[in-house]
């Protein structure tokens, strides 16, 4: 889990890497797939309730590697915040994720 705090927001975010299966796939996403898939899913919390998530979703014909799921989903997942907060998070992220 990163932490990180900016002005008087604290903005938590996890990261998970389910096998998930197609009914659970098209629940978050909304992409219809015929076969469990690896993905990366990101939930952020700012100041303790949930603000956004975001997830992205292997293709069978591709390796599977958490580092480029979590910058994918994590993308996805920042899409509506300004820049400050984008910048802030990603930072944080480079500092304990150094792929």
């Amino acid at each position: 889990m990163l932490r990180v705090t900016i002005g008087e927001d604290e903005f938590q975010v996890w990261f998970s890497h389910p096998v998930q299966k197609p009914f659970e796939i098209e629940g978050l996403t909304g992409r219809i797939v015929d076969d469990d898939r690896r993905c990366t899913i990101v939930q952020i919390r700012q100041n303790g309730a949930f603000g956004s998530q975001g997830v992205a979703v292997c293709n069978p014909n591709d390796n599977f590697r958490k580092a480029t799921g979590r910058k994918i989903a994590l993308a996805d997942a920042m899409w509506d915040f300004n820049k400050d907060e984008r910048i802030a998070i990603w930072n944080e992220y480079h500092k304990h994720c150094s792929l």
